[in-house]
């Protein structure tokens, strides 16, 4: 490979040898360093990718069902929901007041993403890419009390509903419809077309709309510190690691521009990478992944949690949210 497949710089590109250290197989994948927008490229995709997604890593577990109050009790829940996340409604609120069961979800939590996201109500229609067999993300807005709600992924089983949510075999270039809210939480990652991504994304959003990825970043202080043992390399799975410069480059390119950014690493992310850089993969018995209590020697959490907090707050960590909108020039752009 001669040139970056983000930014078509020539380079020279940077080679480097990943592991693959999530299920410990050790196999290596030749990798590409743009020194330009200084995104992260496997060489080669592949052939045989599908046999690192195994049923395993979707997880199996049924999620817990979904707590809905009836009658009166729902109408007041949902008025709470609504002026939590929403503002107003305060007078609805209190006029239902008598009703009000305790909370099942403290929607508090969620407001400054609702707000982040431009939701503006309950029927405001959302898309999670890449959601899984188990839309996590999807039910979390659904326990809130949003109502349309919609996930793709080409490697499901098929078609279904999931307490509320629709689920559909299809990758995002076969979805219709418009969504004020199109989200992939790290999936953006594993995609071999990202331009052509963004672009699918860009089309299907509402006016006003909001896309989301969440994804590893690339050059912070998690691959200074780990370098080739940072844990959200993950050979092969992750085609490319990207920079914030080699995704503003290819939302420019997409007709989208870059709203927000919010880091989000987890202290997890430090102990995965320091088992790493002891040779223990994630899902080998040594792992914290497998046994917390067992393998918790050498890991101070609190320190690490204070750690991860303070290089989120510094936009320094190693995950983050970009929040990008639609530009009216439209897509094909130059950047």
């Amino acid at each position: 490979m001669e040139r970056c497949r983000i930014c078509a710089a020539a380079g020279p590109l940077e080679p480097f040898q990943l592991r693959e250290m999530l299920y410990g197989l050790r196999e290596r994948y030749d990798y590409l360093r743009c020194p330009a927008c200084g995104v992260m490229q496997i060489a080669e995709v592949p052939a045989d990718l599908e046999r690192h997604y195994p049923p395993s890593y979707y997880g199996a577990a049924e999620p817990a069902p979904i707590v809905h109050f009836e009658g009166m009790a729902g109408r007041a829940d949902r008025a709470r929901t609504q002026q939590q996340l929403f503002g107003g409604g305060r007078l609805a609120a209190r006029a239902l007041r008598r009703w009000m069961p305790k909370a099942a979800v403290d929607a508090r939590r969620s407001a400054a993403f609702v707000g982040r996201a431009g939701l503006g109500s309950f029927s405001d229609p959302i898309l999670d890419v890449g959601c899984g067999r188990i839309p996590a993300n999807l039910l979390s807005l659904r326990r809130l009390g949003f109502d349309h709600l919609v996930g793709a992924d080409p490697f499901l089983d098929g078609d279904r509903d999931v307490q509320g949510v629709t689920l559909l075999k299809r990758s995002i270039h076969e979805v219709t419809g418009a969504y004020q809210l199109i989200t992939m939480h790290h999936s953006f990652e594993h995609v071999p077309d990202p331009l052509e991504t963004m672009v699918a994304a860009r089309a299907l959003l509402r006016p006003g709309g909001r896309f989301l990825v969440r994804t590893p970043v690339m050059g912070t202080w998690f691959w200074q510190k780990y370098g080739t043992s940072w844990w959200e390399l993950d050979p092969p799975r992750h085609l490319f690691v990207h920079t914030v410069a080699s995704l503003e480059r290819l939302a420019a390119d997409a007709g989208l521009e870059l709203v927000e950014i919010v880091w989000d690493s987890s202290f997890v992310e430090m102990i995965a990478s320091e088992q790493i850089a002891r040779d223990i993969a994630w899902r080998e018995p040594a792992s914290w992944g497998e046994d917390r209590v067992a393998n918790a020697d050498g890991f101070d959490l609190e320190a690490l949690k204070v750690r991860t907090a303070e290089l989120n707050a510094a936009g320094n960590a190693g995950r983050a949210g970009f929040y990008f909108r639609a530009v009216t020039a439209g897509p094909g752009r130059a950047a």
